[in-house]
């Protein structure tokens, strides 16, 4: 995929959903949402942020968080929020609240975003983790190759999914944030 310009929050809103819908994700819908909450709890096997938090990060990036469905029932989800640079301090500090981010760090729909935030990846089944993990890839190497992206694993599979897509810890410690500078430099050098 060509980078299309200018590459603002609502141009790569449209773009995130039209990756998603490839490999079966849908934008959440309200109706759903603790349908949702519940199933990324259990996946993740963590809190997750307030239906507040997820209906505030939507309103901004309609495509913030996609989900995949089997036979009706909500099997898979990516979340994903596009952040401003004033994101990056906190990230890098550990100061970061995935739970209740802070509002100034979402990047509006006319926003150029600086940076990405996995927000959330899983998938109930083995087919359901693949087309998560797929979707996870084609945003880090194609949709959003030119922005540096961010990720607090959840789970020790989260880690090691993270990192076999580039994913590095930004310090020594254990709990250290993820990051992953952007791919379209590796292409070109």
């Amino acid at each position: 995929m060509a980078l299309e310009f200018p590459r603002t929050t609502e141009v790569l809103s449209v773009a995130l959903r039209d990756a998603g819908a490839g490999l079966g994700f849908e934008p959440l819908q309200s109706g759903d949402m603790s349908e949702f909450r519940a199933l990324a709890s259990r996946l993740m096997q963590c809190d997750v942020a307030p239906a507040a938090v997820f209906n505030r990060a939507r309103r901004r990036q309609p495509a913030a968080v996609l989900v995949r469905s089997t036979f009706g029932r909500m099997t898979g989800l990516v979340a994903t929020l596009l952040l401003s640079d004033s994101a990056e301090a906190r990230l890098l500090a550990n100061r970061f609240d995935g739970l209740h981010p802070d509002a100034a760090d979402l990047a509006d729909p006319s926003d150029t975003p600086a940076l990405y935030y996995v927000w959330g990846v899983a998938g109930e089944d083995r087919e359901d983790r693949r087309a998560a993990m797929a979707l996870t890839e084609r945003l880090r190497a194609d949709t959003f190759s030119d922005l540096f992206a961010y990720m607090r694993p959840a789970t020790e599979a989260g880690r090691s999914a993270g990192e076999r897509i580039g994913f590095r810890p930004a310090g020594p410690s254990p709990d250290s944030i993820y990051v992953s500078p952007p791919t379209i430099l590796r292409q070109v050098a």
